[in-house]
């Protein structure tokens, strides 16, 4: 829930909301990280990489949760941020805490796993 609230907030005024950006970096690298899931969730796919995988379960259980308005807005947030050479790119890139989220590759690859794990079935028990 903290992930849409973050995600709202920067929308309403991304120029004065970077700490928002950083908050959201750390949840895509850390959420799930310290769990067994992150190993052996069977929802995940074999050829996720596992730098990937917190992302991926973020976007996961956050499908199981929210209602498909906060999807959407997920999903804008991606699109928006995603893309390098973006404003709204660099910046997250420039904000983040990890070095994984500085370059262009590491934020995006995470940020589609996000989405990934948004838009996967489920298959826990």
């Amino acid at each position: 829930a903290i992930l849409v609230t973050k995600i709202a907030a920067w929308f309403d005024r991304p120029g004065e909301r970077s700490k928002d950006l950083a908050d959201l970096g750390i949840l895509l690298m850390s959420y799930a990280e310290a769990t067994e899931r992150a190993y052996d969730d069977p929802s995940i796919p074999e050829e996720l990489d596992f730098v990937d995988r917190p992302a991926f379960l973020l976007g996961l259980d956050l499908a199981q949760i929210a209602s498909p308005h906060h999807i959407e807005l997920v999903e804008r947030f991606v699109d928006k941020v995603s893309e390098p050479g973006e404003i709204a790119h660099e910046g997250m890139r420039r904000v983040s805490d990890h070095r994984a989220l500085r370059t262009s590759d590491g934020l995006r690859s995470r940020l589609l796993s996000l989405r990934s794990g948004l838009r996967a079935p489920s298959r826990r028990g």
